[in-house]
């Protein structure tokens, strides 16, 4: 199985940097954020397609390379955390909203980031390309059974039209990165390193602009929004830490290394697909928390990376004093 990663930690950092940057634009300046808005899915396009260019995996291979316990994981993540979740909502009697954000968010695939943030920190790059590949095509049935389930999906929906949402946004964008996945080799190393780092800027560039149009969601005032805002930052921390912890201790028998990197994997989802692929049923307001939703995942690398920067610097064992 060939991965490549031929950009450095510091650049992974720089990007993660420049997308938080482009999130505190979107926030200060509504005209800019309104503007991308409306651009929004052609941007989400661009990011899938450059995204799974840049990991340059056989998806065969990865299929074939898949363990039984990473079978396991990937029908924990993508059945079990959800039927639990429905369980929940059903029990507390949740509201339409709460429960439509909460399903979106825990039937969708693991972050296109992750394999970048798993190589970063040190968890396992391997596991974290399969497990997101995978559970991104997984997750169009995933999502579709329990929206049905949980009566998110109106018999309004037309079958044909979001057949037509999975193929642009899954199935083009994949045969477009095997196209080049196999003529790649064609470059030669100089050529394919250069075209690496080209589309690692080019994802870059384009989820900086769908970040920043998405930061229009969180523009507004008045009690009620402040309370929406509050309410969804609290389910974003929620759902994160909790199905963080809860998939690290189940699979803790795999090991520190292993367990963390699935917690990682099936904490971080990505909630702006499954918006894209279901966005004619579900409640407008839901953009909210998708925007709220982009905080962690992107801000998580830097703070990662500064951690990383003070220990080898030395600065928290000069200061361990003072903690």
């Amino acid at each position: 199985m060939r991965f490549v990663s031929d950009i450095s930690d510091n650049e992974r950092t720089l990007s993660s940097a420049f997308i938080a940057l482009s999130m505190m634009v979107g926030l200060l300046f509504p005209t800019i954020s309104e503007f991308l808005f409306e651009y929004l899915y052609t941007l989400l396009f661009l990011v899938i397609v450059f995204s799974f260019c840049t990991l340059n995996a056989n998806i065969l291979h990865i299929t074939s390379a898949m363990s039984q316990t990473t079978w396991l994981a990937m029908l924990w993540q993508m059945f079990g955390i959800p039927s639990i979740v429905t369980l929940v909502c059903f029990l507390t009697n949740a509201d339409f909203l709460t429960t439509s954000v909460v399903i979106a968010t825990t039937t969708a695939g693991s972050v296109f980031a992750s394999p970048a943030l798993a190589h970063l920190v040190g968890l396992d790059r391997s596991m974290a390309i399969r497990k997101m590949l995978l559970s991104t095509f997984i997750m169009p049935i995933s999502l579709l059974f329990f929206g049905e389930l949980n009566g998110m999906i109106s018999r309004d929906l037309s079958l044909f039209n979001y057949v037509q949402h999975v193929i642009f946004f899954l199935i083009l964008p994949m045969v477009i990165a095997v196209s080049y996945w196999e003529t790649s080799p064609r470059f030669g190393k100089n050529g394919s390193a250069r075209m690496l780092r080209f589309l690692h800027w080019a994802a870059t560039i384009t989820m900086m602009g769908f970040c920043c149009g998405m930061m229009s969601k969180l523009h507004g005032a008045g009690p009620d929004h402040y309370a929406q805002l509050a309410h969804y930052i609290l389910l974003v921390a929620a759902i994160v830490v909790a199905i963080y912890a809860v998939t690290g201790m189940l699979f803790a028998h795999l090991g520190r290394r292993s367990a963390l990197t699935l917690g990682m994997l099936a904490a971080n989802r990505n909630v702006a697909l499954s918006f894209a692929l279901i966005s004619d049923v579900l409640p407008k307001d839901v953009l909210v928390y998708v925007a709220i939703a982009q905080f962690p995942i992107f801000l998580s690398p830097i703070v990662v990376r500064f951690v990383q920067l003070l220990i080898g610097n030395g600065f928290l064992a000069r200061h361990e004093k003072y903690i």
